[in-house]
């Protein structure tokens, strides 16, 4: 779990490598990481066991910074 082996005929755990960032991998026996892409609204690091949720609500932007500066 948090790896993976794209190998072909290579099953040993010293074959494995660590999930890539974009994936996780949270069941053993990962071939093809394609499968295990992230869930959406989230982000996953490398060789992570749980997703990462996205910032839900978008950070405001004061309005006063919108306004062009007279100087």
């Amino acid at each position: 779990i948090g790896t993976y082996n794209g190998a072909i005929e290579k099953g040993a755990i010293t074959d494995c490598q660590p999930c890539l960032a974009g994936y996780l991998c949270t069941v053993e026996g990962v071939g093809d990481i394609n499968q295990y892409a992230c869930p959406v609204g989230h982000y996953c690091l490398l060789n992570a066991l749980d997703p990462t949720p996205v910032l839900k609500e978008p950070i405001e932007i004061q309005e006063e910074l919108l306004q062009p500066q007279i100087v």
